[in-house]
């Protein structure tokens, strides 16, 4: 429930997300995995080889070890061996 002057109104939470006790701000946030956004909670897209990670900001996950983001961000490509990812 949020305040509205003296009233209460039952608090809209989105798909994917749940309640949160702060004052401020819509009085709900998304659950792991996917990211606020259009007033809702939109899914994060994990190419191969990635996984989750906790940042705020970024595309919400990382390659894995031996594995580096292509140019655009969408995939993450195999590092050769006689190479390092930057």
């Amino acid at each position: 429930m949020q305040e509205a002057g003296k009233a209460c109104l039952k608090a809209g939470v989105p798909e994917n997300g749940y309640l949160t006790n702060s004052n401020y701000g819509e009085g709900w946030a998304c659950e792991r995995g996917v990211r606020p956004g259009q007033g809702g909670c939109s899914r994060i897209v994990l190419p191969g080889n990635a996984y989750l990670t906790n940042a705020a900001s970024g595309p919400g996950w990382a390659c894995d070890r031996g594995y580096a983001a292509r140019a655009g961000g969408r995939a993450c490509i195999e590092v050769p061996e006689s190479a390092h990812p930057n």
